[in-house]
Order: structure tokens, then C-alpha cells, then sequence
């Protein structure tokens, strides 16, 4: 046991000095329990690590509970009037509900509720169901609005494709034969496989047809027999319901009556007696209609590399950890693989924790470059080795430390939150510490007096140590009343910062006292730079010169202070700083009269053009219309080009250099301008899109929107305004987003006639 510490100090006057000074003293005196603290902060610090939730970024989504009611029949002002501003009228008055949207569409009834960011998101979704058991009775007849899954905007982590293998003898069928097939096996064998991921609130199906069985019926055979379609259709329906019945009781034995007259089959639906109102003789239905498989009307397509297919989207569950679940998945999706028909594969294609991976590497990269400057910094200027260990062992278990706090508190590392920690001023403190105490070691030659030396040295400084590191945190207080998306955004950097400038300066008061009672009281004291004599010259000359002259330099600073305020006002200014995704996202919008089969013509078209006269592309994929779970409802005539490229090694060179991310990109629009015209294009990457509809529920960076009731005088203020715009200078993509306009053939009946 170590003896206790004698100092010549006369005791601080009031308690936090007290406090302050017993804290020191039992740290030298414990000092061999310091080491097994620091391996206990270490070993957390691990765990922590290896348990943090990592993402690219921190997810600015707000807390949404999203509406969707698929309508099949309905124009898009009748969804608007009858099942849009119904749900609408229903849902204000929510407890945390802030903002109301709604989009509709042909097809589609989307409402997005929008609550206050302290509303649990269960309880929220748990109101609005409530909400809407009240609304479907006054909606039309056959309606059922669902909730999207509780995912946020940047939920969509793992996308891949299914498609058929090369060598498959089902390339010979026909096309929707095919999707039909694959539509099929995503359902029923992929997506049951993959939705029992852990964290994966959906999988979201884009492409493929939905099969059905289609009754053509032929009126010039349905009208000699006293019957019309209305009646054809109410056989049909009834013969698709289940029939049952009851227990019955018989000889001490029960039965369950059921009637199995439900057709599984074509074939079945084919044999359906239809009864003649004129005669008891009936008749099959396929004497008068042509019962064979087809599919339903789609309002969506997919394509892989200049083909259809079709794609499956996990959407992840909100606040869980982005790498660890993409990762997770992309096991499950190897295992699905062996499920599946031999002659079909799962493509894996975008996969959001490769993302973070190289995020992580980049910061991990920059972190260690850092630490090795911070230690070649020392080494020249403390000259002690032992002085320098200290430091760096207080640097690491003041990161391990800040680390376990980001998971407890469940702060997200990402590039923000783990890029904006500075090691330097993680170990100010430390630094003026352990210099203090080696310099005070100088006078002492005995134990006793070297381990009450280093006492008195730690505690000369706690003072200045202690308001200068509360200082630097408290800079950091004002970030955590953001509110809003900056709140979101900036919030867990503050957060993470204060987390290890606190842990260093808990270790500092702690721990770093006993790492000098066994790290330096018999070491050798911290020997001088030789260049470090002639930098002390040279500033007090200067600082001589700035007093005698300081009037001028008073003057000086001043208008330094008002040209840097001047240049400030030129700066550019983003919200966010650029980050290279790795990703190319087209944003495509073609005339909103175009039917989806052209529009599916057109993008197959454009991504063999892509890959003919672009050979750094490595996977391009699209989602056209809308997705089977509507949460981004688009028209035929909008889809988002994906775009993955190979090894920038293999990229061409321009100019003598190898082609930026840009340059390719620009390529790609000039092909597509010349092989396949009448498209506007958008360029951007799969998160920053997300983050502008995040932020301002378009995919731009700007947008002007035109109200007004004359679509024609719209469209036309809308060509004026595009002209302009592109004048702008550092204006990119400016692309007109139609309304969308359909042709209608309308019925109207004359009830006098």
C-alpha cells in the first residue's frame, strides 16, 4: 500500500478547492487502482465501439406517419375531393401534429401527418389508426388506408435486383410472362425470407406484374341469354368468396360444414355454372367468356442494365443502426439466394453500408493521421518520452470514454459526429498538467517529495485547466437549442464533442495525477527544443514593436476585422458539406401524356446508350412510376436512375487526368441528349436527393413554384421562368416538373334520353 502523501501546501480555502485538491491527493496516493480504471474505460470503449450505431450522416427526417390509400378507379380530382381532404379533415386535432401534406395521384391518395420531434413515433401511428377507423366510413366503397412502415426518409439501406440468370430457358417466354414469374417469387419465397431481418421495417417491391385471373367475357354471347355484364361480374365475385357453415353434432362426433366452392384454378373459374333465368339448364362460364391467366394493370416499372426486372428496397426501422442492419441483410440476402428457382438470382446493387464503411475509413484515416502529428508534436516540444505517453494514453481513453457516452445516449457516429472531434483540444488540458508537474519534478530527488510535488503542481493548475476546457464546452451549449432539421443535423456533433472534451477533463482531474506519480517520478524532466530559445526572441520583439506602436496595430486589426467581414458576405453557404456518395442519381422527366410502356421503352433505351458510351459504369438501375408501397409516388413519366461505377483506376483520363464523378456525368447527359431526346434531365447522388426532400419536400436544391388555376398559363410562365434561371450563373440542372395533366375520356349520361 502506498504511504500517505506529506505536502507543504496550506489547505484551499472553500469546498470545491477542497474537493478539488482530495481528489488529487487520493488519485497519487491510489495510484495503482488508476490502471485498472483505465483498462475498465479502455475495455468499455471497445465494446462501445464495436456496439455504435454508424451511419453516413445524422438522419434529419422528421417524426411522419404516412397515409396511403390505393384508389384504382377515381380521376385525381375525385381522390383529391372524396379520400385525400377527408383523411385530411379527420386527422387535425392529433396531439404533436405540426404540418399536414398530402399528394394525390392517379392510382394513389398519399397524406403525410408531421409531428413534433419529442411525439414517440409508436403512439403517433397508434392515433392516426385510430383516426382512420372513424374516416373509412366516409370514404368510397372498397377503400382501406394503410400506414407506410415507420421508416424515415433515409430508411431505403439495401436494394437489389431478382432476375433471371443468362443460360435460364425462361428467356424464351414473353416479357410480362417473365415478370410475372419473378413478381411471383419476390412475394412469396424473397420477401418472407428477408423481412424476418432484424431492423427491417418492409421490403418494397418495384417492377413485375401482379398475376390475375382475367374473365374476357363476350357480350355477343352474354346478351341472347338474358344476361349482361353486371351479371357476369356479381357470378364472379360471389364464386371468389368463401363459403362456410357451422358445427354439427352427429352419432357423439362433431363436423365443420365448409363448401369448397371457391376456383383455385382457370380451369375451375372455366367450369362455373351459370344459371339461365329462363330455363333450369345452366351453362360453364367459358361458353361465353375467355378465362385465362393475365395481369393486372401495373402503375410501375424497374429496370437492371438495359432490362426489366424487378427490385426489392429494405426499409429500415427508424433509429436503428444503419451499417449493422444493411450488413445483416445482405447475409439474409445470400441465404435467399439458395431458395430461389435455379435459374434466378438476387443482384445485390446499392448497399448503404459500403457508404458508411468508406465514411468510417475516412474518418478512422484522418483521426490516425491526427494522433501521429498530435505525438510528433509532443515528442519535438516535451522531448520526454514518458510525458508524451501520458498525454496520448489520455487522448485515447478520453476517446474511448466519449465513445461509450454516444452509446449510452444512442448518438449516431458518423461523418459530423466523429470528424469534428479535434485531438488537440482533447489533450490541452493534459498537457498543461503533465508540463507543470515535470517542471516542478526539477527540484526533487526523494519519493516522498517527488509525489508531493506532483500534488501541488496538479493542483497549481486545476484552476485555469478547469474554466478553460468549460469555456471550449460551453461554446458548444448554444448548438444544442437548435431546433428543427438543424437541430437533428447539428445537435449529435455538439453532443459528441462535449461528450470527449468532458471525459478528458474527468480523466485529467483523476486519472493523470497518478499516471505522473508512476510515469514521471523517476523520470527525466522535459528538456528544451533548441529552436524553441529563438522563437521566444523573436516574439518578444514583436510583442515590443505591437507596443510601442500599438495605435497602428489597433488600426490594422480593425480593418481586417471589417475585410473579412466584407469577403464573408461573397462566401458561399450550404447546409451541408459535399460528400462524394460514390453514386450518379438521374432524376428523368419525360411528357406527362407518355404511357408507361413508352416510358419503359425510352429508359431501356437510355441505359443501353449508358453503357455503350460509358465503360466506367458498373450497374445502373431504375425505378419507374410508383413502387408497390407508394411512400415516393412518381407518373409514368418521372423515374430515378441509379448509377454505380467501376474502380476509379479504370476510368478514362481527360485532359491528362482521370475524369472527376462530373465530368462523367456530363458525358452521360450528352449521350443521352443525342440518342435519346425529349427528356430532362437531374443530376444528384441517392442521400443528398433525399436530404432536399427532406429539407423542402423537393428533390432540388431550389425550386420556384407557380399557383394558379390555368395549367396552360402555368406552363407557359413556367418556360419564361426556366430561361431565366439558366442565365443565373452556377446554375445547374433546371428542369420544369409538368403537372402531369392526363387525357380523360369522360362519360356523361343523358338521363332524359
Amino acid at each position: 500500500m502506498s504511504e500517505p502523501v506529506e505536502t507543504n501546501h496550506s489547505a484551499p480555502s472553500g469546498d470545491f478547492e477542497r474537493l478539488l485538491r482530495a481528489i488529487i491527493e487520493r488519485s497519487v496516493r491510489y495510484r495503482r487502482a488508476s490502471i485498472l480504471i483505465a483498462a475498465a474505460i479502455l475495455a468499455w470503449g471497445i465494446w462501445s465501439a464495436v456496439h455504435l450505431s454508424l451511419d453516413v450522416t445524422p438522419d434529419i427526417s422528421n417524426l411522419q406517419v404516412q397515409v396511403l390509400t390505393p384508389v384504382p378507379d377515381l380521376s385525381p380530382e375525385e381522390i383529391e375531393t372524396s379520400v385525400t381532404r377527408p383523411i385530411e379533415l379527420e386527422m387535425f386535432g392529433l396531439p404533436g401534429l405540426e404540418q399536414v401534406r398530402s399528394f394525390t395521384r392517379f392510382g394513389i391518395s398519399q397524406v403525410r401527418l408531421i409531428f413534433s420531434d419529442d411525439t414517440d413515433l409508436y403512439r403517433a401511428r397508434q392515433m392516426v389508426s385510430e383516426r382512420l377507423a372513424d374516416v373509412i366510413q366516409k370514404l368510397p366503397p372498397g377503400l382501406t388506408p394503410t400506414l407506410a412502415p415507420p421508416s424515415s426518409g433515409l430508411g431505403e439501406i439495401f436494394t437489389y435486383a431478382l432476375v433471371y440468370k443468362t443460360n435460364s430457358a425462361a428467356l424464351t417466354n414473353s416479357v410480362e410472362e417473365r415478370l410475372r414469374q419473378l413478381k411471383l417469387t419476390q412475394e412469396f419465397i424473397v420477401k418472407p425470407c428477408l423481412k424476418s431481418v432484424k431492423g427491417i421495417a418492409e421490403i418494397n417491391t418495384t417492377g413485375g406484374y401482379d398475376q390475375e385471373m382475367v374473365v374476357a367475357v363476350d357480350p355477343l354471347k352474354v346478351t341472347p341469354i338474358g344476361l349482361d355484364l353486371s351479371d357476369i361480374a356479381s357470378l364472379v365475385q360471389r364464386n371468389a368468396a368463401i363459403g362456410g357453415g357451422a358445427l354439427v353434432e352427429r352419432n357423439g362426433e362433431q363436423f365443420i360444414i365448409r363448401s369448397r366452392s371457391r376456383a383455385q384454378t382457370s380451369n375451375e373459374l372455366a367450369n362455373v355454372c351459370i344459371k339461365l333465368p329462363w330455363t333450369l339448364r345452366g351453362m360453364p362460364l367459358s361458353e361465353v367468356s375467355h378465362i385465362g391467366i393475365g395481369s393486372a394493370i401495373r402503375l410501375g416499372a424497374a429496370t437492371f442494365n438495359g432490362q426489366e426486372a424487378v427490385l426489392g428496397t429494405a426499409m429500415m426501422l427508424t433509429g436503428e443502426n444503419a451499417r449493422s442492419v444493411a450488413r445483416s441483410f445482405g447475409a439474409a440476402l445470400s441465404e435467399a439466394q439458395k431458395r430461389l428457382p435455379l435459374d434466378m438470382e438476387l443482384v445485390p446493387l446499392y448497399d448503404r453500408s459500403e457508404l458508411v464503411d468508406s465514411v468510417i475509413e475516412t474518418v478512422g484515416h484522418n483521426l490516425l493521421i491526427a494522433g501521429v502529428l498530435v505525438l510528433a508534436v509532443l515528442l519535438l516540444f516535451l522531448r520526454n518520452w514518458r510525458a508524451t505517453f501520458i498525454v496520448v494514453s489520455v487522448l485515447i481513453l478520453s476517446f474511448a470514454l466519449g465513445i461509450g457516452g454516444m452509446t449510452t445516449f444512442g448518438i449516431v457516429g458518423s461523418l459530423l459526429t466523429l470528424g469534428a472531434i479535434d485531438f488537440g483540444v482533447v489533450i490541452d488540458d493534459t498537457i498543461v498538467m503533465v508540463e507543470n508537474v515535470t517542471r516542478k519534478l526539477t527540484a526533487h530527488s526523494d519519493d516522498n517529495s517527488r509525489r508531493a510535488a506532483i500534488v501541488d503542481a496538479c493542483h497549481q493548475v486545476r484552476k485555469p485547466m478547469l474554466v478553460g476546457m468549460l469555456i471550449i464546452i460551453g461554446a458548444y451549449v448554444p448548438i444544442l437549442t437548435l431546433s428543427g432539421v438543424e437541430g437533428r443535423m447539428f445537435r449529435p456533433l455538439a453532443e459528441s464533442v462535449m461528450l470527449v472534451l468532458a471525459s478528458s477533463l474527468l480523466i485529467t482531474l483523476t486519472l493523470v495525477p497518478a499516471f505522473c506519480a508512476i510515469g514521471l517520478s523517476r523520470g527525466g524532466e522535459i528538456k528544451e527544443p533548441r529552436f524553441l530559445p529563438f522563437l521566444r526572441s523573436s516574439y518578444q520583439r514583436l510583442f515590443q514593436i505591437c507596443r510601442r506602436f500599438r495605435w497602428w496595430f489597433f488600426v490594422l486589426v480593425l480593418m481586417l476585422i471589417g475585410g473579412a467581414g466584407y469577403l464573408s458576405t461573397h462566401l458561399g453557404a450550404n447546409f451541408m458539406p459535399y460528400l462524394d456518395e460514390g453514386w450518379l442519381l438521374i432524376d428523368v422527366h419525360r411528357n406527362p401524356q407518355i404511357s408507361l410502356a413508352k416510358s419503359v421503352e425510352m429508359e431501356l433505351e437510355t441505359e443501353r446508350a449508358i453503357q455503350a458510351a460509358v465503360p466506367e459504369v458498373k450497374n445502373l438501375f431504375s425505378r419507374i412510376g410508383m413502387s408497390e408501397i407508394a411512400t415516393d409516388p412518381q407518373g409514368a413519366n418521372q423515374n430515378d436512375i441509379y448509377i454505380s461505377f467501376r474502380p476509379r483506376s479504370k476510368w478514362r483520363k481527360i485532359n491528362g487526368h482521370v475524369a472527376s464523378k462530373m465530368e462523367l456525368a456530363q458525358i452521360i447527359k450528352s449521350v443521352i441528349g443525342q440518342k435519346i431526346p425529349g427528356q430532362e434531365l437531374e443530376f444528384n447522388q441517392p442521400i443528398a436527393m433525399r436530404f432536399d426532400e427532406l429539407l423542402e419536400g423537393i428533390r432540388t436544391d431550389l425550386a420556384i413554384k407557380l399557383f394558379g388555376s390555368d395549367y396552360d398559363q402555368l406552363d407557359s410562365l413556367a418556360g419564361k421562368v426556366s430561361e431565366i434561371v439558366k442565365k443565373i450563373p452556377g446554375a445547374g440542372d433546371v428542369v420544369i416538373d409538368h403537372p402531369g395533366r392526363t387525357d380523360q375520356m369522360e362519360f356523361i349520361p343523358n338521363p332524359i334520353q
